[in-house]
């Protein structure tokens, strides 16, 4: 039997396990740093104007992971020792492995000059984010200023208006969701978000985020913005250093061929932080077929190289189509 070890039980760790699990020559286990079990983190950012919607983001609990295969929650990794082959956990706790697959993902992206406030606003990567922000609005926070119009902050901000909040939208370009709307479809989206009561500032750079007298106020070149709390999404960043400390090749994420393997044998990655054949791929669609792709290569049904499907981003804008 060979002892397959994934790290990370997002949708690439989780959907692997399942299907690696289904066989009997392979046992599985699955290290996570979190506690909430397997989530829906495109959900998250609709995480605020529908109890039914939050309801729905967990997917699987710990409990019921841990009757599929062996789960273990709330534990980190510190180190993978590749000639040992062994992964490491705080306390010095090792796991031997025949295999290793990563599946560490993504976090949210700060840039370097907001780091020092970064104790001034919140980010929404992970389930407890979402938690850290309803609870906000549990306790009265109802003025936010989402920094980042991109896919994930014009989302936030919509589902926050939805739930009759008063949002502040601030993008430091000239239009909305540049990276993959034409200009017409980001005045469009600019002019819909404006319907819903959200003020959109565009070409506006958030210099610096003070946090006085429960209120957060956030800096730039033509004044300041007061609200209750700000939500800084501005994009997401593979974790790499995990891998890059083992020795594995790393670039803008984990550096693999288009089968998966890493510059060390016996190592994968899948997932938005694998950097497959030059490429990153951030999306649902390109991930479950990395997932079922990587397993048919395991389970001997599959010999080829994996090509990327195409990809129809899914805009989750309420009202917006």
């Amino acid at each position: 039997m060979s002892n397959v070890v994934i790290i990370g039980s997002g949708m690439a760790g989780i959907g692997l396990a399942e299907l690696l699990a289904q066989d009997s020559k392979f046992s599985v286990t699955v290290v996570s740093g979190e506690t909430s079990g397997y989530y829906s983190r495109p959900l998250l950012s609709h995480a605020f104007a529908s109890e039914e919607v939050f309801g729905r983001t967990v997917l699987s609990d710990v409990a019921s992971l841990q009757q599929k295969f062996r789960f273990i929650a709330g534990k980190t990794v510190t180190q993978i020792l590749p000639e040992a082959k062994q992964v490491l956990f705080e306390g010095g706790k090792k796991i031997d492995y025949d295999l290793l697959v990563l599946a560490t993902g993504s976090e949210a992206f700060v840039p370097p000059p907001w780091l020092p406030y970064q104790q001034n606003f919140l980010t929404l990567n992970r389930y407890d984010d979402a938690v850290a922000i309803r609870k906000l609005r549990d306790s009265g926070a109802r003025r936010w200023a989402i920094v980042g119009g991109g896919l994930i902050g014009c989302e936030i901000a919509s589902d926050l208006a939805k739930a009759g909040d008063e949002v502040v939208l601030v993008h430091a370009v000239a239009r909305l969701m540049e990276r993959i709307f034409s200009p017409e479809d980001s005045a469009r989206l600019a002019e819909h978000l404006q319907q819903q009561k959200i003020k959109v500032m565009l070409n506006t750079m958030v210099t610096t985020f003070t946090r006085e007298n429960g209120r957060t106020l956030l800096s730039h070149a033509d004044g300041d913005i007061e609200v209750d709390a700000a939500i800084v999404a501005v994009g997401f960043r593979p974790r790499t250093a995990l891998a890059a400390a083992a020795g594995l090749k790393v670039n803008r994420g984990i550096v693999t061929d288009e089968k998966f393997q890493t510059s060390v044998a016996g190592i994968y990655a899948i997932g938005d932080g694998a950097e497959v054949d030059g490429n990153l791929f951030p999306f649902v669609a390109p991930i479950r077929a990395q997932v079922k792709h990587l397993a048919g290569l395991l389970l001997g049904t599959v010999s080829g190289g994996w090509s990327a499907p195409a990809v129809k981003v899914r805009v989750k804008v309420h009202g917006f189509a």
